[in-house]
């Protein structure tokens, strides 16, 4: 059993993101939470609608929690690991951008792929 402050906040981190151990501790800064909150209310806006998405695209069965394997959260950007090529493709097919002919935009308005 680990027994640090900061041994404890790593597990705990792993807990909640499923990265490795070492991940979770590399990323852990002093006197800041084990999930650091967004630094921008843009960068909140992403991650609530890119949840919401999420939320709306699950349809199938998947072995974890919403088809997530495993998230990367951080200050100024959100990492997601899904499950599954078709369950990525689906939830990227909501989330990026695409153009109806009538003109209607989907998605979230500038979204990129990294």
């Amino acid at each position: 059993m680990r027994h640090d402050q900061l041994s404890r906040l790593a597990t705990r981190r792993q807990l909640y993101t499923n990265e490795s151990y070492q991940q979770a501790k590399s990323l852990l800064r002093p006197g800041r939470p084990p999930i650091p909150a967004a630094d921008c209310a843009e960068q909140r806006i992403f991650e609530a609608t890119l949840f919401h998405q999420v939320l709306d695209s699950y349809t199938d069965f998947s072995a974890r929690p919403f088809g997530i394997r495993r998230v990367r959260p951080r200050p100024d950007t959100i990492e997601l690991v899904i499950e599954g090529e078709q369950r990525a493709a689906r939830l990227l097919s909501c989330l990026l951008p695409s153009y109806e002919p009538d003109g209607e935009v989907h998605g979230i308005p500038g979204l990129r792929i990294r």
